[in-house]
């Protein structure tokens, strides 16, 4: 058997419909038999579980199947690096896919690579478009650049992320939240706070899914969910607060971090159209203020800012006033 160059940890809950998209995007894999593909099935009601069997049937030196009770898409990665025995780790929702010539060259790349995290494009799948997302903003192509070269990003998707699993498994102490949702704002600030080297890949490896109603990422998801979100940041803000850094690049690369993150937080509710929520922002921003005086003073919120004025008289008028462009 070869050596295992990348492991893919695939999240499934209830994916019947799609999941063999998924697998079979990685099977035409001509390096397929490089990849520890694992399969996490999430406590799916439907016949995920059946479907994914057949595929450890025929590949069982490739594929695994894990079955566990739902525990969120968190409890799947960290379910799947217990046992992910490849040279890099990579995260797939079971109801995307890959493309398998890109991945074939990406897996060419890292099996003779020594760098913490490599970063390629990837595809957002709209019901009526593709969207070409490319998150190396200045950087070049295939040129080695470290942790002190990233001072214009604050953010890296999920989705573009291949990481040196070693590197992951030795630094990180850290499980990713259960029962969550949102938790790739997590995995991205762990793999931040230990790598020290990265390099950007042209090939779109990643094919993401959206226009999908039931999403987490849907605004009706993100409203049902905002007390996800903010647990996250609530865990990450007193993660930063608590280290001790010696690098400053990397502490100001968490930060950006999580400053963009927070931002997020307003500009979401500034969009959301029920009230009955409000109190959650008002209260993580009070608690995050008195917490972290001086943290939270360096966070740019721009013009979100005003709504520390008068918080629910803040939301209405920036509420109303996104209706207004809207409609011009």
């Amino acid at each position: 058997m070869s050596e295992k160059i990348l492991s893919i940890s695939i999240a499934a809950y209830n994916v019947e419909n799609v999941i063999k998209k998924c697998l079979d995007s990685l099977c035409e894999c001509r390096y397929f038999d490089k990849l520890d593909i694992i399969v996490v099935d999430d406590g799916s009601s439907d016949q995920t579980v059946d479907l994914v069997t057949s595929y450890v049937q025929k590949f069982p030196n490739i594929i695994t199947l894990i079955a566990k009770e739902n525990g969120g898409h968190g409890s799947t990665i960290n379910a799947s690096l217990k046992v992910a025995k490849g040279k890099y780790y990579k995260v797939l929702d079971g109801d995307d896919w890959v493309n398998p010539n890109a991945l074939d060259q990406l897996v060419t790349y890292l099996e003779n690579a020594d760098v913490d995290l490599v970063i390629n494009p990837y595809n957002e799948v709209y019901n009526d478009r593709i969207s070409l997302i490319n998150v190396r903003r200045n950087l070049k192509f295939n040129t080695l650049y470290t942790i002190n070269d990233l001072s214009e990003f604050d953010y890296m998707p999920m989705h573009s992320i291949c990481v040196k699993l070693e590197q992951y498994n030795k630094k990180v102490n850290q499980s990713i939240s259960e029962h969550c949702f949102y938790v790739d704002t997590e995995f991205v600030y762990f793999i931040f706070s230990i790598i020290d080297s990265v390099v950007f890949l042209e090939d779109v490896v990643y094919q993401y899914r959206l226009d999908q109603p039931t999403q987490s990422v849907s605004w009706n998801g993100i409203y049902k969910h905002i007390e996800d979100y903010i647990c996250i940041l609530k865990r990450l803000f007193k993660l930063y607060n608590d280290t001790h850094y010696t690098n400053g690049y990397r502490q100001n690369l968490l930060f950006r971090l999580l400053s963009s993150r927070y931002k997020l937080l307003f500009y979401w509710y500034s969009n959301f159209t029920n009230t009955d929520k409000d109190y959650l922002l008002i209260d993580i921003d009070k608690d995050l203020r008195k917490l972290y005086p001086q943290l939270l003073a360096s966070i740019n919120l721009g013009v979100y800012s005003l709504l520390r004025i008068r918080y629910k008289l803040g939301l209405l008028f920036i509420r109303l006033l996104r209706r207004l462009l809207r409609r011009l």
